[in-house]
């Protein structure tokens, strides 16, 4: 066949909608500038309506600028929306947590023994099982994936049934009745017509939406989706698959099925890759159990609290048997050759071609979790050294299918998650030196399951990865991180010792020092060496220490004032400061380095002091009397005051147009990763209330007295309005200036923007931004009612 050339759009009207009349505002400007009517509040081309210029297709008129249903219009500059640019997502997250708590405490004591001597025991155990559904849908981008899929299976023209028109009449081929061995005679005006044909590759919308329309589905009239009524659509038109788009996907869920329905049941992992239609995903269903007990008692001068906590977690998910394959792979156990004694049973095998036979096959490496081996079954650091011995540019596992046309993904790659168990003990203790000194000290183990970034690179749960995931892998991981359903959780090991002192009667000063170690800290990596095809996702490889020491004043209530004073000494330092810190290097395909660097809540110093005044009420009341009342009773003033170092950030060489687009372009660093830092900060927070009893009735016979406690306050945030930097921008280091402007770069850019000033204009706007620094003074007046 032949397939259709130039078919086009003959006549394109505009009649705009009410929905979003700013948006629509876009294409009328369009239709004006272009001379075109308006008739009856619809745009048409202006005299007869033949060829009219170059707003003639609905293609044409988006090279223009003008709008089209789906399309929404461009940023000016790329640093603001333009006017009638609609939010293209919707979303509905749907979490439940069932939590089962029970504890109990006694306590043991020999009898005879004094009070002190005895074992104050408390225990537990706890059970969680959290139930986590989401679904979004971009619905903009759904008008032009409806294009695309309508009138697809329409290809070629049907040749074997022509349609004749001579001399003005028009005749199927089949009726006529000239000679046959000379064929039809045409005239200068006659034609010959082609009628399309149903090619067979017809997409499930373009069906549905034929059926909605009263058409043929089977049938080949041509469907301009840009003309129908947009209350004709509707999302269950589409199949899973085509909302999927080959990894662009329009739509995530899991508990929802892809339509956004609420699933009612489970359904199996597998269903996914067998149920092309629907493409179910269950809900996110972790498993959560602990126990734990403690003993409080003392030993001569000595108390002592010690403990421990048992956690066991759930994933309750499938993982990738192979995090380096997602096909399954051959170990060295099964496969019939001899390997270097250095080689396990459990090692996975590598080759120079997996589709040849055992017999035929060289093996070339070896790999055992993350660790490398050469053939003669010598660990190495880079696994290239693999590939240069296949003569290949990648390392090819022993895949179980040694047929390529047979690869594909199926539950058969996948394998139940691990439940993790951790064992937490607590030990803490604390004796006397004198009737005035305390030494105290504690060692402390505490794990957290691994949980999503708050950051703006990646906001989901770095724990529950999707089967989508895997099985549109080569498309997603082009801009993304894949989850990692086979995460340990994170481990924080925690040191502290101290010293405290009574000062006088009513004050003490607190000395201490404390080393927290964390490990396994979730940070993304980039598989280099997986097959088919790298990808980067998330490991438990990052580590970190925090040390320093702290010293606290405490001054009880003394007449009318009560103080607070501490002030910490802090170093900390990690391989990443969240779990993207890493995605840069995992971006250039570069392996993850396991560097000492300032985190970026690392804070030198922090000085806070908490300074309360407040009178009493009654015989202790001690404030000036007004009119005779105790005008302040039962008010008072609370301030609290910080103090800190600046936080670090990494500075860049070259300015790039960092306000424009949020973060910075590809520049070289200026010294070290967070080797820099930002001005310290001061702040004040006050509070001013007046608490009083407000009392009704009592005053006749047989009625109640009743009392409502009112507190009257004054909150005042940031009292002196301090302009604290919160951040910077990297080359320039200040918060009123990137650098770019002053640029060769940006001047380029300035010099050929449609309007060199508007452009400056804006940019500044654009670079003062109010979120680079704290939140300016905010004054709050508030009463609490108590009854």
């Amino acid at each position: 066949g032949v397939a259709f050339q130039a078919m086009q759009d003959t006549l394109v009207t505009f009649q705009p909608s009410d929905v979003n009349p700013n948006a629509a505002r876009h294409t009328t400007q369009y239709y004006e500038l272009a001379g075109a009517r308006n008739v009856g509040g619809v745009w048409t081309a202006p005299g007869d309506g033949s060829q009219f210029g170059y707003y003639e297709t609905v293609d044409r008129i988006a090279a223009g600028l003008g709008l089209r249903n789906g399309d929404r219009p461009t940023n000016i500059y790329s640093m603001w929306y333009n006017t009638g640019r609609q939010w293209n997502g919707w979303s509905t997250d749907n979490n439940d947590q069932f939590r089962l708590v029970a504890r109990g405490s006694f306590d043991l004591r020999k009898p005879g023994s004094k009070e002190r001597n005895k074992h104050a025991i408390e225990f537990g155990i706890e059970y969680e099982q959290r139930v986590d559904r989401s679904y979004s849908v971009s619905p903009v981008g759904l008008w032009r994936l409806a294009d695309q899929l309508t009138n697809d299976h329409i290809e070629a023209r049907d040749l074997s049934n022509p349609y004749y028109i001579i001399e003005g009449d028009t005749i199927h081929h089949s009726q006529y009745t000239g000679d046959p061995d000379d064929g039809p005679v045409f005239g200068a005006n006659d034609t010959i017509l082609y009628f399309p044909r149903n090619v067979g590759n017809q997409h499930h919308f373009d069906r549905n939406l034929r059926t909605a329309l009263g058409l043929d589905p089977d049938g080949v009239d041509i469907i301009d989706v840009d003309a129908i009524d947009p209350e004709t659509f509707s999302l269950d038109m589409f199949s899973a698959d085509e909302l999927l788009n080959e990894g662009s996907s329009f739509t995530t869920y899991y508990g929802y099925d892809y339509k956004g329905n609420k699933l009612k049941k489970q359904p199996a992992y597998e269903d996914f890759f067998t149920d092309s239609l629907n493409r179910p995903i269950g809900a996110f269903r972790p498993v959560y159990t602990a126990f734990y007990i403690q003993d409080k008692f003392a030993f001569k001068d000595l108390i002592f609290n010690i403990g421990l906590r048992i956690d066991r977690f759930d994933a309750n998910q499938k993982v990738l048997k192979d995090q380096y394959s997602l096909y399954p792979v051959k170990t060295a156990s099964e496969v019939n050759k001899d390997h270097p004694s250095t080689i396990g049973d459990d090692f996975v095998v590598y080759v120079d071609d997996f589709t040849l036979s055992e017999d035929n096959i060289t093996i070339v490496g070896y790999r055992d979790g993350d660790t490398w081996y050469n053939a003669e079954g010598s660990e190495i650091q880079n696994p290239s050294a693999i590939a240069a011995a296949a003569n290949s540019t990648r390392v090819t596992p022993y895949l179980v299918e040694t047929d390529p046309t047979k690869l594909e993904l199926t539950i058969n790659s996948f394998d139940d998650y691990e439940p993790q168990i951790s064992f937490m003990p607590r030990i803490a203790f604390s004796f006397p030196i004198s009737d005035e000194a305390l030494f105290f000290a504690h060692y402390d183990v505490l794990t957290q399951r691994p949980q999503g970034s708050t950051g703006t690179t990646y906001t989901g749960n770095v724990l529950f990865a999707r089967p989508f995931e895997y099985y549109y892998l080569n498309a997603i991981n082009t801009n993304a991180v894949i989850s990692n359903p086979n995460l340990r959780p994170e481990r924080t090991i925690d040191y502290q010792v101290g010293f405290q002192q009574r000062v006088s009667p009513t004050s003490a000063l607190t000395l201490s020092g404390f080393y927290r170690e964390m490990k396994d800290q979730v940070q993304v990596t980039n598989l280099e060496f997986a097959y088919p095809f790298s990808y980067r996702t998330f490991t438990n490889q990052d580590f970190g220490t925090v040390k320093g020491i702290t010293v606290e004043y405490d001054l009880r209530r003394t007449r009318n004032i009560r103080l607070t004073a501490n002030y910490t000494l802090q170093f900390a330092e990690g391989t990443g400061s969240d779990v993207t810190a890493g995605l840069s290097l995992a971006s250039e395909g570069l392996p993850s380095l396991r560097t000492l660097v300032p985190y970026n809540f690392d804070q030198r110093h922090t000085l806070t002091a908490t300074v309360d005044y407040r009178f009493e009420s009654g015989k202790d009341y001690n404030g000036p009397k007004w009119f005779g009342k105790d005008i302040f009773a039962n008010a008072g003033i609370n301030n609290v005051i910080r103090l800190g170092s600046g936080t670090p950030f990494t500075r860049r060489s070259s300015p790039t147009a960092q306000a424009q687009f949020g973060i910075p372009q590809r520049s070289t660093l200026k010294g070290t990763i967070n080797g820099s830092r930002l001005p310290s900060t001061f702040r004040i927070d006050t509070r001013i209330d007046k608490e009083t009893v407000l009392k009704f009735g009592g005053k006749e016979e047989g009625t109640k007295e009743r009392r409502i406690g009112l507190n009257v306050y004054l909150r005042i945030q940031n009292l002196l309005n301090n302009r604290n930097v919160i951040a910077v921008y990297s080359f320039t280091g200040n918060t009123d200036d990137d650098g770019y402007l002053a640029s060769g770069e940006g001047q380029q850019t300035v010099n050929t923007s449609i309007d060199p000033v508007s452009f400056v204009s804006l940019y500044n706007v654009k670079v003062h931004n109010p979120s680079l620094y704290s939140i300016p003074r905010r004054v709050v007046l508030g009463a609490i009612i108590s009854f």
